[in-house]
């Protein structure tokens, strides 16, 4: 601020105005640790959707056009895994072929409409989102939590690839607490105990 010689307020509204990608990808990283945090399942999802508007954003400013795609098809994903137990016609597995054919159309779409660079790299990097959220979507309608667990490592680190690839620091941070608390969920809860041997 002082080598700046601007106010306060001059300073901080000049600083979102020059990275608003740092100011998007903080606030995603504030909202997802409130998901975390959450007490209520309604808590949960409400969080978890805003989370995936600011990522949308981030991935959109950070040329990442597959992955703000996938975030915003995630939020309707959710919505519909969500209600489930509720309504029969979401518990289809209609679902599966659907959003799996929305993630190939996705991928496509960066190469045939938002001039992404057709390149072998990019062909890579924006696949990797894909991958990740075709497993989650496996992972998100299954009922069983171990099961759940086990996929959503599998999906999580091509997420966490494609975030260090496309530089998104909020989504690395984010990705990494998910990938801890997997692990430190499988060994707290799903590890099979051994049974002791009698001598």
């Amino acid at each position: 601020i002082a080598k700046s010689g601007l106010m306060i307020t001059d300073f901080v509204i000049r600083s979102i105005t020059d990275k608003p990608i740092t100011v998007i990808e903080n606030g995603n990283e504030i909202l997802a640790e409130l998901k975390r945090q959450g007490k209520t399942q309604k808590q949960i999802i409400f969080f978890q959707h805003i989370c995936n508007v600011f990522a949308t954003v981030g991935y959109f400013l950070l040329g990442g056009y597959v992955g703000a795609m996938l975030c915003i098809l995630a939020i309707f994903r959710n919505l519909i895994f969500s209600l489930r137990t509720k309504y029969k016609w979401c518990d289809s597995k209609f679902w599966i072929v659907f959003f799996i054919t929305m993630y190939a159309f996705s991928y496509a779409s960066s190469f045939l409409f938002l001039d992404k660079e057709a390149i072998t790299y990019n062909f890579i990097v924006e696949l990797l989102p894909a991958l990740g959220s075709s497993a989650h979507t496996f992972a998100f309608r299954s009922k069983n939590a171990k099961l759940v667990r086990l996929i959503s490592l599998i999906a999580g680190p091509f997420w966490l690839a494609y975030n260090i690839l496309v530089f998104s620091i909020g989504g690395i941070l984010n990705e990494g607490f998910i990938l801890v608390s997997i692990i430190v969920g499988y060994f707290r809860l799903d590890r099979e105990k051994k049974t002791p041997k009698l001598e």
